[in-house]
Order: structure tokens, then C-alpha cells, then sequence
């Protein structure tokens, strides 16, 4: 079924779905929407709309009578020829007007839709058709009713740095079908290759908003900022030419990320021999240049050797996971996202884990946990929401397994 969301106004977003799914990115389509009058189709108001469609399939309505259809199908057809297979297109609108028409016409006249006092109508009727309407002294033909545009749907992005050598490590992109269902996942078939910067990839991170990545050369211990021209689509993604190389005194080995959500503080995980997460603020929100010098440490204890780490509920929880103990670590921030004020609160033994556990992330509800171990995203249902302690695995259904993914040393999952 092609689906149409009509009576827009201008600058409204919109968007165009066969069986639920948008279609036809970058197309303009023009429709004419005609009043129907007890039933019987009337040219009483004509209003052409031009859509044009974003690469996200949503885009901006205005109006446009540079192409005025004269009937519904035509509208139907030309709309159809944009599409693939040709659905059936199906445009209704409904309005009470303050004038009344008995008779059942087949064919489709002209009426103004201000009535003088004497109203004269002339239809083109097939076999005889009598027509008495009752005239007020201004008739006004009420417009077309509003409809509410459909809601968007929710959708959540797997994002997975893939460490595949010094000429083919990407950022490869994947989509839930069902938000927090594993199983649910599907490449897009979309990446983006970073070795053109970073040689040893080794730390991800994409904001909120999807129109920054950052990624993480533990080779030269260099941090890169890129901008996704399209929110959310890593194949449109930019180097800015903005880096910020870490002291080697003092971050010699490097492998993890994090900022938090304004981007004015940044998180870097050193390992050497006990693992620390230092804390770094920016002069300016998302500019490595203004990274500072100085820094925060937490002490990684007992874990030792961190891989990924997550902040949830607000920044008032860290979590982390590593390979020296097979466990996931949650530790407590009295200030938000201020790691100097963590103290470790609780733990969860990971015990499929083969070697290491390479990433950990959290639901937005905190009641599902997501990690990254052997090759497979697992899904951990929480007892209660950020409760990691007596967190129960889920199974088949929380269980994604990418096909083709190299060593992947990070990965974020966000939802949109």
C-alpha cells in the first residue's frame, strides 16, 4: 500500500512508506489532492505539494503548482513512477462543506469554492443527473481536513570498528529491526575505511546527534575527528582535518574512547601494566585542539586490563570490561561523569567469554546490556534497570553474529 500523509504545511517534515518501509530517497513527488462532496469528486480546491526526500528519506514540504494534475489518477500514476514495484496509491480526503449536492455525478466538474447567492452548475453528466444544491448567501467549501503525520519509528544503529590491518580497517554499520533484539540486526551495507588516519584502529565513538565520529590510532596515539554529511549514515563521513595526539610519557598505549554528552570532556583508556581511564576537558565542546593537558585518572581495579567502558544513567555509572578476569565491572560516580569520583559497586562474571570481552554497552531504559565477546553480540537481561548483579543471558534471540567482522575493538549502539 503507497501511503501518502497529506494536508502539510509548509516546511512540515514528511516522509513516503510502502509496507512500512521509506522509499524513493532524493525523489520529488508532486501531488494534487481534490474535495470529495457527498461522496461525488469536486475540483473545488486544488493545492500541489512538492516533497523533496533526504538520503534518511524525510525532507521538507512546499508548495508548488508548477505540475497541477487533473484527476486523482493521474496524480497516482505519476507518483507511481517513482516507485518500485508500483504500489496501488491510495489518496482520500474527506470534507463536510457548507453546501449540499444530492445527485451522483460520474464525471468531475469545476465549482468556485465561494458561492455567490445564485450558484450555477454545469456538470458534464453521464445520463441525467438533476442538481439542487442549497445556496446560503456565502457558501464556504471547508479545507481539506488535517491528518496527523505517522509517528517515526524508532530505530537503533550498531556501529563496529573493525580492526582488519593498516589499508582495510572500517566502521561498518548495522541496523536493529526491533530495538533491543539482537537477532533482529542487519548490515546496511554501509562503511566507511579510517586507514587513511589510523593504521591500528582501536577506539569508536559517534555523539548523539550522529554527525560526529571519532576514532582512535593506538599506533600513533592520535585521536581523529570526522562529520557525517548524513546524520547516521557512516558512508558520508568526512575527516575535518582536527586531531589531538596523546603524550607518549603518559599514554603510550592506547585503546578506548568516551565523551560524555557535551562534549567538553573526553575519556581515553591507558593500558600499561594496571589500566587507568584518564579524563581530559576541552576549551570547546568537540574541538581536539582544545583537548587539556592535564587529566583525572581512575585505577582499573580489579580488572587490570580494560578493553570498552559505558556510561549509563546519566553518567552516574561506569561500566567496564576487560580480559584479565572475564567480568563486567560497574562502578558509581557521586558527580556525574566525573571519574574521579567512581568507587566500584558492582560485577558480573561473563563466563562464555573464550579470551577477553572487547565492548559493553546498556539499553537507554538500562534494562538490557549488550557485549561484545568472541565474535558475538550478547544481550544480558538486567533485574532491575542498571543492575548488572544476577543479570541472566538471553539467548538465540539476543544473540547477533555479523558475518565478516574482523577483531572488533569497538562498537556503539544508539537508537534514533
Amino acid at each position: 500500500m503507497f501511503t501518502v500523509n497529506y494536508d502539510f504545511q509548509p516546511k512540515d517534515t514528511v516522509f513516503v512508506v510502502i509496507d512500512g518501509t521509506r522509499i524513493e530517497k532524493g525523489k520529488v513527488l508532486t501531488v494534487k489532492i481534490k474535495t470529495y462532496v457527498n461522496d461525488v469528486p469536486l475540483l473545488v480546491t486544488t493545492i500541489t505539494y512538492s516533497v523533496l526526500l533526504s538520503d534518511s528519506g524525510e525532507g521538507t514540504v512546499t508548495l508548488d503548482a508548477s505540475l497541477v494534475f487533473g484527476t486523482l489518477q493521474e496524480a497516482a500514476d505519476y507518483v507511481a513512477g517513482y516507485l518500485t514495484p508500483t504500489p496501488t496509491p491510495t489518496l482520500t480526503a474527506t470534507v463536510t462543506p457548507t453546501i449540499s449536492i444530492t445527485p451522483t455525478i460520474s464525471t468531475t466538474p469545476d465549482i468556485t469554492p465561494t458561492v455567490t447567492p445564485t450558484l450555477t452548475v454545469t456538470p458534464t453528466v453521464t445520463g441525467t443527473a438533476a442538481i439542487t444544491p442549497t445556496v446560503t448567501p456565502t457558501a464556504t467549501v471547508t479545507p481539506p481536513p488535517t491528518v496527523t503525520p505517522s509517528v517515526t519509528p524508532v530505530i537503533q544503529a550498531l556501529y563496529i570498528l573493525e580492526d582488519n590491518g593498516p589499508i582495510d580497517s572500517i566502521v561498518s554499520q548495522h541496523t536493529l529491526g526491533t530495538i533491543n533484539v539482537m537477532s533482529t540486526a542487519a548490515p546496511d551495507n554501509a562503511s566507511y575505511n579510517v586507514t587513511t588516519q589510523a593504521k591500528k584502529p582501536s577506539g569508536l565513538f559517534i555523539d548523539t546527534s550522529g554527525t560526529r565520529m571519532f576514532i582512535l590510532d593506538r599506533d600513533t596515539l592520535t585521536l581523529y575527528r570526522y562529520n557525517l554529511v548524513i546524520a547516521r549514515d557512516v558512508y558520508s563521513a568526512v575527516y575535518t582535518g582536527d586531531s589531538y595526539t596523546f603524550e607518549e610519557s603518559t599514554h603510550n598505549v592506547i585503546k578506548e574512547i568516551a565523551f560524555n554528552p557535551t562534549g567538553d570532556r573526553l575519556y581515553v583508556i591507558r593500558d600499561q601494566g594496571d589500566d587507568e581511564i584518564h579524563q581530559h576537558d576541552l576549551g570547546i565542546a568537540w574541538d581536539l585542539s582544545t583537548v587539556g593537558i592535564a587529566y583525572g585518572v581512575l585505577l582499573i581495579t580489579p580488572e587490570r586490563v580494560a578493553n570498552g567502558f559505558y556510561f549509563g544513567d546519566g553518567g552516574s555509572k561506569l561500566y567496564l570490561c576487560g580480559d584479565s578476569t572475564l567480568h563486567i565491572f560497574r562502578y558509581d560516580l557521586s558527580v556525574a561523569y566525573d571519574i574521579t569520583t567512581a568507587l566500584i559497586s558492582q560485577s558480573l562474571s561473563v563466563d562464555i567469554a573464550s579470551y577477553m570481552i572487547e565492548g559493553v554497552s546498556l539499553s537507554a531504559s538500562g534494562s538490557e546490556m549488550f557485549v561484545y565477546v568472541d565474535g558475538h553480540f550478547r544481550t544480558y537481561s538486567l533485574p532491575a534497570p542498571w543492575t548488572i548483579t544476577n543479570a541472566i543471558m538471553q539467548g538465540e534471540v539476543g544473540t547477533y553474529s555479523p558475518a565478516g567482522i574482523g577483531q572488533g575493538r569497538s562498537f556503539n549502539l544508539q537508537l534514533f
